[in-house]
């Protein structure tokens, strides 16, 4: 830390190899574990008493999370800086107390930059994030991401499209002749990719561009809802 004691400009904190076990689990089994983990923080820019803005920055190496979500099941590299606006009370307190009251303060938090990547899948973004009045997480994310393929297959928007009204559109097409329902399904792998967003590059690389949304904490990739996060209080 450095600053005088009535003010800190700046906090760091470094660990290296750091293990997060729950003794709740059977065998107190890791729920997080890297090989680097960097947190950094400052007061922002244009930051005041009345309007509190802390410039912050994670670094992750090699981070494992699988007992959190089987997404995070192989190695991670993050590197992400933001911008936290309405953080004003930093004292020891639980953590949907402290959501709770950040949220009270019309707090939100600004991805200025994020590269996450896990073997060959690359992504990218940038968006703000804040909570509504029941804890569910609600905001706008741009992400670019290569290796769109694998993220299909990670949220399975495969089996999503599957189901309910297109499901039943496939399942026709087999009725009316064996397996082609089947070659329809397969078809529609290519239309997923082009619903989701548009083609670019990425690090000299064939990417996807598009949006992520939560709504109320629903997730939506695209147009497909993939997921919903738990209220944080």
């Amino acid at each position: 830390m450095r600053g005088p004691p009535a003010g800190v400009e700046r906090a760091s904190l470094a660990l290296v190899e750091p293990t997060v076990r729950d003794p709740s689990i059977v065998a107190n089994d890791a729920v997080f574990r890297a090989r680097r983990l960097e947190l950094h923080g400052r007061p922002a820019a244009g930051s005041t008493a009345d309007n509190p803005l802390v410039e912050t920055a994670l670094r992750l190496e090699a981070a494992v999370a699988d007992k959190l979500h089987p997404l995070a099941a192989k190695p991670i590299d993050a590197d992400i800086a933001a911008i936290l606006r309405g953080v004003n009370d930093v004292s020891p307190k639980p953590w949907p107390a402290r959501f709770r009251e950040w949220q009270a303060r019309d707090g939100q938090i600004e991805i200025t930059k994020a590269r996450l990547a896990q073997e060959d899948v690359i992504a990218v973004g940038t968006g703000v994030l804040k909570l509504t009045s029941r804890g569910g997480l609600d905001g706008d994310l741009k992400v670019t991401v290569v290796g769109i393929e694998k993220v299909l297959k990670m949220f399975g928007i495969e089996r999503i499209m599957s189901e309910g009204q297109i499901g039943a559109t496939f399942n026709a097409l087999d009725r009316l002749m064996p397996g082609l329902g089947g070659i329809a399904r397969q078809s529609a792998a290519p239309g997923l990719v082009a619903a989701l967003g548009q083609h670019t590059e990425l690090e000299g690389k064939s990417a996807v561009a598009f949006p992520v949304r939560f709504v109320d904490g629903a997730v939506f990739l695209g147009p497909f809802q993939v997921g919903m996060v738990s209220p944080l209080f």
